[in-house]
């Protein structure tokens, strides 16, 4: 999928210590309350509480939440630390007793420890808008005082033959499912860019064959302009495409604009220089345009032989060409397309490639 690892991977049980640490700010600040079940963070303590996912806490109703502590002083109070449960597989010692830390206190803890007390941009899916991302805010502001985050990006679901991907429907699939069909994972990946992060995204594997199409286009594309080294990036589609993103990350228009470059009679070295800095966004790997059709077509079930055997037969093809035998020539490449290779002549000599990539 060519992402990006992080500079940090945490793990919730390593950052316990953090947690402890917040909580103990929390309670010096006055959110803090305790129940028989553990301490509870008191969101009457905290007047914004409703603010960011536009709740109507009046006319709420508590449900199961209350359930799990009937000693709250609030509905939409929530556990810091919980105590009283010996037989739990999760147990650290605490200023409060041995217990384990809540939901939501580990993400909060973590941001303020790695990325400081205020984060530019926080991610995660919409259904953590309501209570787990609004928990985040009362916790960290709470804490520090301070606003917690300039930027929510929250996503829509991926959706699987339009119901919601599940064990049970058999529709949850992996990289391994994509590569086995003949699709490169890079497809999705651009499939996704296309979409609107904020919407669901219907996975289907039309909509994967149909990526993997223009994704194979842009990659020939580029593949035949790669020695074209020396170019100046062109500011006018740069900014446009920057543009795009800026619109609240609207990598569809982005994707548009690099289609915009790509048919435009700009110089083929600019081109390049232009797509390549791009690309430093989208991921679709295209300096390696040339491998990545090389990994497709083992993907697709292409052997080496095949490739080699058709290889051998272009070159006896050119050969016929140089002889004027044009009939031999003819009949060689008919050869090659019954393998389900195309013959590409150009004036710098002829190559082969597969017909067609991904089949529904």
């Amino acid at each position: 999928m060519n992402i990006v690892r992080p500079t940090i991977i945490a793990r919730a049980t390593e950052n316990v210590p953090y947690m402890i640490d917040l909580i103990k700010k929390l309670e010096a600040n006055g959110y803090v309350y305790k129940t028989s079940v553990g301490l509870q963070f008191d969101t009457s303590k905290f007047p914004k509480y409703a603010e960011f996912a536009h709740l109507d806490l009046e006319n709420q109703q508590a449900g199961a939440r209350v359930a799990v502590d009937d000693e709250r002083r609030n509905p939409w109070d929530f556990a810091l630390w919980i105590l009283n449960k010996p037989n739990h597989i999760m147990k650290w010692d605490s200023p409060w007793g041995v217990g384990y830390p809540g939901w939501h206190i580990e993400c909060s803890a973590m941001c303020l420890h790695y990325l400081g007390e205020q984060v530019d941009i926080h991610t995660g899916g919409i259904e953590h808008i309501k209570i787990h991302h609004t928990n985040e805010i009362a916790q960290s502001e709470g804490a520090t005082g301070k606003k917690f985050v300039n930027y929510w990006l929250h996503s829509g679901h991926l959706m699987a033959d339009g119901t919601k991907m599940s064990k049970s429907l058999g529709n949850g699939y992996n990289i391994d499912d994509l590569k086995s069909r003949g699709y490169h994972p890079l497809a999705h990946r651009y499939m996704l860019l296309k979409g609107d992060y904020k919407k669901s995204f219907n996975f289907t594997w039309e909509n994967v064959h149909n990526a993997q199409i223009e994704l194979v286009k842009i990659w020939r594309a580029v593949s035949e302009i790669a020695d074209c080294v020396g170019g100046q990036i062109l500011d006018k589609y740069l900014t446009k495409f920057r543009d795009a993103l800026d619109d609240d990350l609207n990598t569809s228009l982005a994707i548009t604009e690099l289609w915009n470059l790509l048919n435009s009679k700009e110089a083929p070295a600019d081109k390049l220089a232009t797509l390549e800095k791009f690309d430093k966004v989208l991921g679709l790997d295209l300096e390696n345009a040339d491998y990545r059709l090389n990994e497709l077509e083992d993907y697709q079930g292409i052997s080496q032989l095949d490739k080699q055997a058709a290889r051998l037969l272009l070159k006896d093809r050119e050969q016929a060409r140089k002889d004027k035998d044009y009939a031999k020539a003819d009949e060689i490449r008919n050869r090659i397309d019954a393998m389900g290779f195309e013959v590409l002549d150009s004036k710098n000599g002829s190559q082969i490639r597969l017909k067609e990539f991904g089949k529904l």
